[in-house]
């Protein structure tokens, strides 16, 4: 059975900080795909400025991360990313077991505002 997910509601984040440590999202609020063979993500992104804003999957909560999109400074757009778990590891729409984004800041000053839905099946 197919579902609606909320991967990440409307979030602004923005900082002043010449560290180099990318901004991961909670491990609590990654999203368990594990369930699923395919899956319809809308990305909405507002803004990126100094930095990379990524969407990440893997097979395990601790293993190897891949990125499957990335969004950079001047970046606006609304996308969907098509996935399916019968593609070959390493493949861009491969669906993995965990799904999270990530931000790599670029600049001491940065800023993103986005969020990520899926659909499910």
């Amino acid at each position: 059975m197919g579902g609606i997910l909320e991967i990440q509601p409307w979030i602004t984040l923005r900082g002043a900080s010449s560290s180099s440590d990318p901004i991961i999202q909670e491990i609590s609020d990654w999203a368990n795909t594990s369930d699923y063979r395919t899956a319809a993500i809308q990305s909405e992104i507002l803004q990126v400025t100094g930095c990379t804003l990524s969407l990440q999957i893997a097979d395990s909560a601790s293993g190897e991360w891949e990125t499957i999109e990335s969004w950079t400074d001047g970046v606006s757009v609304a996308e969907t990313l098509y996935l399916s778990r019968e593609l070959d590891h390493g493949s861009p729409n491969r669906l993995a077991n965990f799904m999270r984004w990530k931000i790599d800041r670029t600049s001491n000053n940065w800023e993103t505002c986005f969020r990520f839905n899926g659909v499910f099946k």
